[in-house]
């Protein structure tokens, strides 16, 4: 009998390292993706979950803050596996060129983030643009549709952006180069809070991204950058080395993100998410079933 109960409990304790071994491994197999708190950002790493699942590879999305410094860090320590950026700000704040980032310069930024054991997958008709946005009202009142034309009258404006924009080269600095902006005023104001300003009539021009869902609203205009001062910048996947090594089926799911997704695509559904109409999960859903990633089961009769 003590013999029995002996062989039972190294049985016992056998199944238990067993379990919690299994349970590690999974844990170790998950792959997580960040994805900034940005409607545009959470669709895409939606879409990308949802992918790698019909490929057997379970995926969790982890929201970090905006910007490349909560995301970087976490993948060359691969605390995240996957993650989204744009190529401006990867050539900017990642690979620390100083100069503006030119399509050309694509190859480049590959190379470099390869020697960070990252491979970026380009998203190239996922296409972002840096420009000024007013109310619909002061636009239709004025008749201004581009840049050129805000030029008119900007000594009567007050813009409000982070101060980040009004010293970095490549915002107010390199606008002011390209058009001769002088504002009347300029507002030092939180990211988070730009959009509520000009709404509220705090300032009349912010600085915004084609792709932003707030931007996207019918209250607001995007203004044409017609002298082409700025490139757009291209969004992008990148995926640890370890991820890449244990599951080559990631590079696929980007690169068909890659094939279909468009700018203007995402710009409506995110409009959609910040508008509460749906998640970024069912905006992700919507779009990969509108590319037949996602066939609908016929209901049976």
């Amino acid at each position: 009998m003590k013999r029995l109960k002996k062989k039972l409990a190294w049985l016992l304790s056998f199944m238990m390292a067993l379990s919690l071994a299994a349970g590690c491994a999974k844990e170790k197999d998950e792959v997580l993706v960040g994805a900034s708190d940005e409607a545009h950002m959470q669709i895409i790493g939606w879409m990308f979950r949802e992918l790698a699942a019909r490929k057997g590879i379970e995926c969790q999305i982890r929201q970090t803050g905006s910007g490349t410094t909560s995301i970087q860090p976490a993948l060359e320590s691969n605390s995240l596996q996957v993650g989204i950026e744009f190529t401006e700000s990867a050539w900017r704040n990642v690979l620390q060129h100083k100069e503006v980032y030119h399509a050309g310069d694509l190859g480049t930024l590959q190379r470099e983030y390869k020697k960070l054991g990252l491979s970026w997958y380009n998203l190239p008709q996922v296409k972002d643009h840096y420009t000024l946005v007013i109310s619909q009202r002061l636009a239709l009142k004025e008749n201004i549709e581009t840049l050129s034309d805000l030029l008119a009258i900007d000594d009567q404006l007050t813009i409000g952006a982070p101060t980040i924009f009004f010293e970095d080269f490549t915002g107010y600095p390199y606008l002011q180069a390209e058009y001769g902006f002088d504002f009347k005023t300029t507002v030092n104001l939180p990211e988070n809070g730009l959009v509520e300003s000009i709404f509220e009539r705090k300032v009349d021009v912010i600085p915004a991204h084609s792709l932003d869902g707030y931007v996207n609203k019918a209250e607001l205009v995007l203004l044409e950058d017609d002298l082409e001062a700025r490139e757009d910048t291209t969004a992008g996947i990148i995926i640890t080395k370890e991820a890449l090594k244990a599951h080559p089926e990631l590079a696929e799911v980007a690169q068909a993100i890659g094939k279909v997704l468009t700018g203007s695509q995402l710009a409506i559904m995110a409009s959609g998410v910040v508008s509460e109409l749906f998640t970024p999960q069912e905006a992700a859903l919507m779009l990969l079933k509108a590319k037949d990633f996602i066939v609908e089961k016929p209901m049976s009769k």
